[in-house]
């Protein structure tokens, strides 16, 4: 596929992410992560996009982690984005994506080592909500593993 197509694919794709059906986001995000860097970076500004729902930023983050899961990103300004937007999910009022954004940082890995000291203060911050705790615990052996 020449890069001025990939382009027309990543815009129609894009598109259907406004999709009512949390089926077809699916589908698409997961289109976007086969994509490449300009399916990446889509995924990002869904993160960004404050009219976006609940629903579909969960699913961009969950798209992230997964990306990163599969070994499917490598450049690093593509990364350093997806920590920068992940990490500002952490500082959001609401748990299902500060859960969400918790576990694509663990699978960043310790590229994703910058994110240390917020997801500490998610363990105090967040005391009680066993589900984040234990996601917390779990992204920090993976970002930064016992010596």
């Amino acid at each position: 596929m020449s890069p001025e197509e990939q382009l027309q694919v990543v815009d129609a794709i894009t598109e259907t992410l406004k999709d009512a059906s949390a089926d077809v986001r699916k589908e698409a995000f997961h289109c976007l992560i086969g994509l490449g860097l300009d399916g990446l970076a889509r995924i990002v500004d869904v993160v960004n996009e404050p009219s976006n729902s609940l629903d579909c930023k969960l699913q961009a983050v969950q798209a992230l982690g997964q990306a990163f899961s599969e070994g499917k990103v490598f450049k690093s300004g593509i990364v350093k984005e997806a920590i920068k937007v992940l990490e500002e999910c952490l500082e959001k009022d609401n748990d299902q994506l500060c859960e969400a954004a918790t576990e694509a940082l663990g699978e960043i890995g310790p590229q994703a080592i910058v994110c240390k000291p917020k997801l500490l203060d998610l363990l105090t911050t967040k005391k009680g909500n066993n589900r984040i705790c234990v996601r917390v615990g779990t992204a920090l052996l993976k970002i930064s593993p016992l010596n």
